[in-house]
């Protein structure tokens, strides 16, 4: 190993980068050195020549000696803050969150200052005087989420996709109004909460990007869920009541394109609308207009901004603000104020519909004992409105992915940026916590989805193969800290999407923090293959028989999903469909044996089920067993799926694929008093 290579390891190192990584068969792999130059690359940490990489690393060790931005400690206990060598004699202040203040000294060469008071869970600001003012934030935390009190028998969820929701009412896609339809019913009937895709900010200038999971903004909510009719300017805006109606609006898809269209048009009449009855001659509706905007700050402003100008260059420069004039790619930019200036107009429609959806959403969840069950993406579209407006916070050229398995034998490339570790650190997490806070409003329980993410996620650098990838580590502790707090504050439960590879040591250190694991039917198992019995699943879970990701029971059942997966050449040969296919075999034998043992089928009902001749038979006895199944488990929560209650075969979401299967865009073929009924 020369000393570049050296070099390239210990800044690595430091950076929390892994030199190596293990495969599902075993295998070990090095990262190459050109992937660990990119990722270094990525986290503002240069090293592309060895003389680079020495002046890199000097920096870096300097900045790790420095104060640190923000240190995350246990509250109610004494605090100590630990002092970097050489650190100066000087005053300091110590500020709680409440505004209580505390002042005393520090001696010079003191290795740590110990606090004259337990700190309270909070935000505290710890400032150091000494000519200059040094400051670092104080996060004092419990050590546990918010978790939900014991199950009682027959308490449930009920898991929908919002745009698949079908009403005679909508303009082509669920919306907040369909939402409160739902909740209510589940509320009637004893169920606990609703559970959802994420809400997230998508591209309302580029309608095709559709994936829930890969937003513009985990900050914002998507204006194309609001129920345009539901606007309080809808009465008054005569104009806006003849826009309803398309044949395409209508169909077993949502054409997203044609509902931005109509939706769009609605939007600027009804603003319009707002704006002269309420604005112009301030309203208490007005002023209540006003004052969102002023809550919102700088990044409600730079999530308008970031949509207008997308508007304005989509023709000439595309959506991808990299491609933008230098002038516009930065938010800070002359440019960019110059253009807030010339069109206030645009960025003001795009914050009144936030206020409309954040008010939506807050009625249309009201009722049920824990309430909406909302999911956060593991990141965001690399050119969307959240890394444009704070790229310091983003990892600039790389992309979180997966490394090789039994189904991506190439591995997967999910084409979406995140956080970088040090940047959030050197923020004091700000950027974490306004997301935890964002997606925790409206809420009861919180869905993170690979939750993996808080400690360690793989990463892919631009422009290279999945396999040249590495895992980079996060501030695990720190970050599960945070996030206990503010579950705290919002009384907001938080289950953890904890399926695929789970780091050892991952899932116990969940639950001492009171994170809720994910348990999905055909993934909990024993050692021989049979399905664990209920009461072997964990009390402080979430189960479930599938997810978005999953094919609904029937389709598991029948094999519906082999079938495709082979249609679009998902399997690199027939070898490995035939073991898949055996494999299936193998799990409808056990499965019925689990649901037998529990005295949920009848042995008629079983071999009616799986013949034995012929292929299997699809029945709703069996989506009921099943469903019994997880009631009898402890753990606090049970989810059941809207696909398999109406029996369905069609994948919400194919992994792997773009344009080869519908993904996002079905709508469920019954109303919702029809999905409703099955549960009754």
């Amino acid at each position: 190993m020369n000393d570049y290579q050296v070099l390239l390891h210990r800044l690595a190192r430091h950076a929390g980068i892994a030199l190596n990584w293990q495969d599902i068969w075993g295998v070990r792999h090095e990262v190459p050195r050109d992937s660990l130059a990119a990722l270094l690359a990525a986290m503002d940490l240069p090293a592309e020549s060895e003389a680079v990489a020495r002046a890199t690393l000097q920096a870096f060790r300097r900045r790790q000696a420095a104060l640190p931005t923000a240190l995350v400690m246990e509250s109610a206990v004494t605090a100590v803050v630990p002092l970097p060598r050489g650190f100066g004699a000087r005053d300091w202040v110590l500020e709680l969150e409440s505004g209580e203040q505390h002042r005393g000294h520090v001696a010079a060469d003191t290795p740590s200052l110990i606090l004259p008071v337990a700190l309270p869970d909070g935000y505290h600001r710890l400032e150091f005087i000494d000519g200059t003012a040094s400051a670092l934030r104080l996060i004092a935390t419990p050590a546990m989420c918010h978790v939900p009190p014991r199950r009682s028998p027959g308490t449930w969820g009920l898991a929908v996709q919002l745009y698949s929701l079908r009403s005679d009412r909508q303009w082509g896609m669920g919306d907040f109004t369909d939402l409160a339809a739902v909740v209510a019913g589940v509320a009637a009937r004893g169920g606990t909460l609703v559970g959802v895709n994420p809400l997230h900010a998508l591209f309302p200038a580029v309608p095709e990007r559709i994936s829930p999971y890969s937003p513009s903004s985990r900050l914002f909510l998507n204006p194309h869920y609001l129920d345009v009719t539901a606007v309080p300017d809808f009465a008054e805006c005569v104009e806006v009541q003849g826009l309803k109606g398309s044949e395409s609006l209508a169909s077993a898809l949502v054409d997203y394109p044609a509902v931005a269209r109509l939706k769009s048009s609605a939007f600027t009449l009804l603003w319009q609308s707002f704006k002269a009855r309420h604005l112009l001659a301030p309203t208490p509706r007005g002023r209540a207009f006003r004052r969102f905007q002023a809550a919102g700050g700088a990044s409600l402003a730079r999530f308008a901004r970031f949509h207008a100008l997308q508007a304005h260059l989509l023709s000439d420069h595309g959506p991808a603000w990299r491609d933008w004039s230098p002038i516009y790619r930065d938010a800070d930019q002359p440019g960019v104020a110059a253009f807030a200036a010339e069109h206030r107009d645009q960025i003001e429609q795009h914050q009144y519909l936030q206020w409309e959806a954040e008010r939506q959403l807050a009625e249309a969840v009201t009722g049920l004992p824990i309430g909406l069950y909302r999911d956060l993406a593991i990141g965001t579209d690399p050119y969307g409105a959240d890394s444009w407006s704070t790229p310091r916070h983003y990892l600039a050229g790389a992309s979180i992915g997966a490394p090789p398995d039994l189904l991506a034998g190439a591995g997967q490339n999910w084409g979406l940026t995140t956080w970088s570790p040090a940047a959030l650190e050197a923020d004091g997490y700000s950027a974490f916590i306004e997301t935890l806070r964002a997606n925790m409003r409206h809420a009861g329980a919180l869905r993170i989805d690979h939750v993996m993410g808080l400690k360690q996620l793989y990463l892919i650098p631009e422009g290279m193969p999945a396999t040249a990838g590495a895992y980079i580590r996060y501030p695990f502790r720190d970050l599960v800290r945070i996030l206990a707090l503010e579950s705290r504050r919002h009384n907001c439960l938080v289950v953890g999407e904890d399926l695929g590879t789970v780091p050892r040591g991952f899932r116990p250190a969940m639950h001492r923090a009171g994170i809720m694991s994910c348990r999905v039917l055909p993934f909990e198992r024993r050692r021989d293959g049979r399905f664990k019995r209920p009461g072997a699943y964990p009390e402080l879970a979430a189960a479930s028989a599938g997810t978005h990701d999953l094919p609904p029971l029937k389709a598991w059942w029948l094999g519906t999903d082999i079938r495709l997966r082979a249609k679009i050449g998902q399997y690199p040969n027939e070898a490995a469909q035939a073991h898949h296919e055996a494999g299936r075999v193998r799990d409808r034998c056990a499965l019925l044996t689990a649901l037998r043992e529990q005295r949920l089928l009848s042995a008629e009902t079983a071999e009616a089920l799986l013949p034995p001749e012929g292929p299997p038979v699809f029945h709703h006895a069996l989506t009921a067993a099943v469903h019994r199944f997880l009631a009898l488990t402890p753990s606090r929560l049970v989810l059941f799926q809207a696909e398999d209650l109406l029996g369905l075969e069609t994948m919400v979401n194919l992994p792997g694929t773009v344009d080869e299967h519908p993904n996002w865009r079905r709508r469920l073929p019954a109303s919702i008093p029809e999905l409703l009924a099955r549960h009754d």
